[in-house]
């Protein structure tokens, strides 16, 4: 999620212009021709250290971050200040990875500690399916093999991600593409866990999209396609809204309160809350599927005009009508839709933490003293009763998932 926060990061340091920003762009893109000029003219100057942050650079984005490293040794953060937030990064993401345990398949390696690689199990095949299917549906197979990282600590994972505790537990972000890996938080970190798998092929698509876009996809749509896309390494249609996110965008439809595709730049991250971040991605995974089922739009088409020109150009040679005009229209047919909403379905929510009180935190006070005398019940071995007051808590609001668990 949110390829773009790490470019803020960098666009802070007081050395980047515009041109290293085009330049980390090609990198997420999977392009370095720019990175080997930059490093061509380096090599003929006088400024070895230069030569060797360029250098680090390609390492860090080809995944070789020991090797990166070490290039940094030596180089005075007095003369070259814009190394210091990569060696810090470095040392604390290289002594992480050195815990960590390797499990490969044919397009993808994975990294976990020892007493999560059984992970890979799972992973890696959800992967090599997301591959042929997200592949296809974008034109891109890249032949590199993809770094997947998943992370058994919040606070390893905010090292590894740059995004920091508040950021996560205010957003609930749980996985990132950056710096051409894949990274995700362990769904040992969550009481109930999260869909991981889904997350993967996520994040995945984000690195599909960087590559055929050369990292210029404008960040609703980058997010719109990877959450449209998500589940297609297990389903030929995909199923990008749940009942409790689809009503939360038929509710948000209703009354006016949809999130402009403008606020949610430069990262959803930054958005108010993970309720009004789960609305944000149900907005433009919606609008991707109006564009791809009624104005027939090949995505893999679209990403490519990213790569050659602006993002307004090629936006408009593919629709022929700006982003602001797409937005209107589409929102015109989301109201026409009349979505169906599921009462007491409950939108897509991330938290942290081993513990979580299920009837404080996913049962409306209307059902709650069902619920609990069902619980009761069952706890004194009464399931028939209990079943009664569940039943009761159902006729009530169908879709509540502890009802229905």
């Amino acid at each position: 999620m949110k390829r773009l926060f790490f470019l803020l990061i960098f666009l802070t340091a007081p050395f980047l212009s515009s041109a290293r920003s085009e330049l980390l762009l090609d990198l997420e893109g999977g392009k370095v021709q720019e990175l080997d000029r930059l490093l061509e003219d380096s090599k003929k100057g006088t400024e070895p250290a230069q030569t060797q942050y360029y250098l680090a650079l390609k390492d860090l984005y080809a995944g070789d971050l020991e090797n990166a490293q070490s290039r940094l040794i030596g180089i005075s953060s007095a003369a070259y200040t814009y190394t210091d937030w990569l060696k810090n990064y470095l040392q604390e993401v290289v002594l992480i990875r050195s815990q960590m345990e390797e499990a490969s398949s044919e397009h993808f390696v994975l990294r976990a500690k020892a007493d999560e690689l059984f992970l890979a199990e799972y992973a890696l095949p959800a992967l090599e399916n997301a591959y042929e299917q997200i592949g296809k549906d974008l034109g891109v197979f890249p032949k590199e093999k993809i770094s997947v990282e998943i992370y058994a600590e919040e606070s390893n994972f905010s090292s590894a991600s740059t995004l920091s505790k508040e950021t996560l537990d205010r957003s609930g972000a749980i996985g990132i593409c950056k710096f051409r890996r894949l990274m995700i938080l362990s769904p040992r970190q969550m009481a109930i866990g999260y869909r991981w798998l889904d997350t993967l092929a996520h994040e995945l698509t984000h690195y599909l999209v960087n590559a055929a876009s050369g990292g210029k996809c404008p960040l609703w749509l980058h997010e719109g396609i990877a959450k449209y896309l998500e589940t297609r390494w297990r389903l030929e249609h995909p199923v990008y809204l749940t009942s409790g996110n689809r009503t939360l965008l038929a509710r948000a439809a209703q009354e006016g309160s949809l999130v402009p595709f403008a606020r949610m730049a430069p990262s959803m991250v930054y958005l108010k809350d993970q309720t009004e971040i789960g609305l944000a991605f149900s907005q433009v995974s919606h609008a991707i599927d109006y564009a791809v089922q009624d104005h027939h739009v090949s995505l893999h088409n679209l990403l490519l005009k990213f790569d050659s020109e602006t993002a307004d150009a090629a936006f408009h040679n593919a629709f022929g009508m700006s982003v602001g005009e797409f937005e209107v229209q589409w929102k015109k047919f989301l109201v026409a839709q009349n979505l169906t909403q599921s009462e007491g379905a409950m939108p897509d929510r991330i938290r942290l933490g081993k513990r979580v009180d299920e009837v404080e935190e996913f049962v409306s006070t209307n059902l709650r003293g069902h619920i609990r005398l069902g619980d009761r019940f069952r706890q004194r071995n009464n399931p028939e009763m209990a079943i009664i007051e569940y039943q009761k808590a159902l006729a009530k609001e169908p879709s509540n998932p502890v009802a229905l668990t």
